[in-house]
């Protein structure tokens, strides 16, 4: 360029990039609204699955924004009977207070559902402050915390463990038996046979059901009849594994 320096092409992209970056500096020193999620647990708070969107820094216009990470912590936290916050899975633990927590509550056969908190760094720090306890994992049975990996070892040789970790006493307990019967009963079925798979993680069965009602359907809506069937007992139940053959069926697989 006569008379001046050569305005390079790059030169041009880092201009564009710092006026982006003022542009978003401005912004950011505005008011933010952030819109409520109408579920109760919005899909950012699926367990493991999304991170919940960080709140640091975030300023809510009409709204309080702490009373919005609590009540969405509440609702995790009540989302299974015995919720266990731990670092990574009953599976795979990443920690070994983590995995001597899964451990105890599997050797007495305690049902729990898990969080992994290294998933998610929002529910990692504000449950701490929500719980007033800063380490993990944190147990909570019924939405009450119990403690930590200490408190339920004294549990144990107190033997009271069992005592707080008993849930909905007064609910029928969900057996094979009881999910033969109501399968047979539901589908005129001529063979139900349902295993228990569970493993202290949650409820798990597989169950193989043979019913001349069967005949014709499609495999999906074989599922259908045996989860209508168990429409009471699903909500609670972690894991079904089905098998739904016809008598013929059934009779060509044995032989």
């Amino acid at each position: 360029m006569a008379g001046g320096s050569q305005w390079w092409p790059w030169q041009a992209l880092q201009a564009l990039t710092l006026l982006s970056a003022i542009l978003v500096m401005a912004d950011s020193s505005s008011s933010w609204t952030l819109a409520r999620s109408r579920s109760p647990l919005p899909p950012s708070l699926s367990l493991g699955q999304q991170k919940l969107p960080n709140l640091s820094g975030l300023r809510l216009r009409g709204g309080d924004p702490q009373a919005e990470v609590d009540e969405m912590l509440k609702t995790l936290i009540n989302k299974s009977p015995v919720m266990l916050f731990m670092k990574g899975s009953p599976s795979q633990p990443q920690c070994g207070f983590s995995k001597q927590m899964v451990a105890l509550l599997q050797r007495h056969k305690i049902e729990f559902d898990h969080f992994d908190i290294l998933q998610d760094e929002l529910v990692r720090q504000e449950l701490k402050r929500y719980s007033k306890w800063a380490t993990y994992p944190q147990l909570y049975v019924n939405g009450e915390l119990v403690g930590g990996l200490d408190i339920c070892k004294e549990l144990v040789e107190s033997g009271e463990l069992e005592k707080y970790c008993k849930v909905d006493a007064g609910k029928d307990k969900i057996t094979t038996e009881v999910i033969e019967n109501k399968v047979t009963q539901a589908l005129d079925a001529t063979l139900v046979k349902a295993e228990d798979l569970s493993d202290g993680c949650g409820l798990k069965f597989s169950i193989l059901v043979v019913s001349p009602q069967f005949e014709g359907m499609p495999l999906i809506e074989r599922h259908r009849a045996v989860h209508a069937a168990l429409e009471k007992e699903t909500p609670d139940i972690h894991a079904l594994t089905l098998k739904c053959l016809t008598p013929q069926q059934h009779q060509a697989a044995s032989t």
